[in-house]
């Protein structure tokens, strides 16, 4: 029987390079499926091994993640603010994270206590919402926790400065004392909208959330050779410029401003300032601003522009007081999740000294 098989490619040497081809290609994409799904399930490969991480973190974040906006146990529609996150309790969780989430009645990630008077308000989008940390391990809970006020988190994914500012609209303000204020790049394209529209921003109605939520928990997950087919998009568009396609909206984009460097930053830090400047009662409120990016960033684009329009033009009291918190200067790599673009409770434990040194000081 050898000697058939043998005497048979020599034969036919066409099929034989056919076969070949064809065992080499399959061998090839099951290796390629398999690494990744290897880098997927354990993401601490990536840390050791980074060849593949950013087409791992393209395939998590397009495919794989669940966004807590649109999990209907954790979020609920809102007319004025898209969403909120629904009243009770709920787990969220990821790759790198499963986290409990109890949420008050006006549906934000603190306790019914803290919507009484408090004297500290975080707004802010993920990052002070704190995707991926327990509650008592978000910067907020840990500020509240060292300078003894009563503090609430007021940060919901993907919100920027303009939902923020509705949002503050519904908030007791009779006892406040300091405004904190998480700022992302993502937060630019809804602030533009909100400020060239009169200062009114275009919600989506509920149909259109609950349609986008459904996609997103019925979304098919993985389909055969989904793994190699991300890792072709993805160095097509590293090497053509051609940006590659994302299946559902998931959290704010961090490239979604025009332009580059100091003169997007202005761009995003007038349109910052405008909203702030609309807010009421903020007389004798501390405001401090510090900015969040889902990537580690070293500049301080955004935060020199902020203060370059402070110095140029006039704005509110409480405004041109205002105190900057620079994370550039202390968040390193280490403060991040692996796949996810999320700090983790050691980067929140340095944006809660950060701030609490900063209260401490007033």
């Amino acid at each position: 029987m050898p000697e058939k098989r043998k005497y048979f490619f020599l034969q036919y040497p066409r099929i034989t390079r056919y076969v070949i081809a064809i065992a080499f290609t399959m061998t090839a994409l099951v290796v390629v499926e398999t690494t990744i799904w290897l880098f997927m399930k354990f993401p601490s490969l990536n840390k050791s091994i980074p060849y593949f991480k950013p087409v791992v973190r393209e395939v998590y974040e397009t495919f794989d993640r669940d966004i807590i906006q649109f999990q209907p146990d954790c979020a609920r529609y809102d007319s004025l603010l898209t969403y909120t996150l629904r009243p009770g309790t709920c787990l969220f969780s990821n790759r790198e994270f499963s986290t409990a989430y109890q949420i008050n009645s006006l549906g934000f990630r603190d306790d019914e206590h803290s919507l009484l008077a408090p004297e500290i308000i975080v707004l802010g989008d993920s990052h002070a919402m704190g995707w991926g940390v327990e509650q008592d391990e978000t910067f907020v809970a840990l500020v509240e926790k060292s300078t003894g006020f009563n503090t609430l988190n007021a940060g919901i994914s993907s919100y920027g400065t303009a939902r923020e500012a509705l949002a503050l609209q519904r908030l007791d303000k009779s006892n406040l004392k300091y405004l904190i204020i998480q700022y992302n790049q993502g937060d630019h394209d809804e602030n533009k909208t909100f400020v060239e529209n009169g200062f009114v921003l275009p919600i989506t109605d509920k149909a259109g959330y609950e349609s986008t939520s459904d996609m997103h928990v019925h979304r098919q997950r993985y389909k055969p050779l989904l793994y190699f087919r991300t890792l072709i998009s993805f160095y097509k568009g590293h090497f053509l410029n051609v940006a590659p396609v994302v299946m559902i909206p998931a959290v704010k984009a961090a490239n979604s401003v025009s332009g580059t460097g100091q003169q997007s930053s202005e761009e995003q830090a007038h349109y910052f300032l405008e909203i702030l400047s609309r807010l009421k009662g903020m007389d004798h409120v501390l405001l401090i601003i510090l900015k969040v990016e889902g990537r580690l960033t070293e500049d301080r684009y955004f935060e020199n522009a902020l203060a370059g329009l402070l110095r140029e033009n006039e704005y509110p009291p409480f405004i041109e007081q205002a105190q900057i918190l620079y994370c550039a200067d202390f968040l390193t790599r280490e403060d991040y999740f692996i796949l996810d673009d999320h700090l983790t409770k050691a980067g929140h434990r340095k944006i809660a000294a950060g701030l609490a040194r900063l209260i401490s000081e007033k």
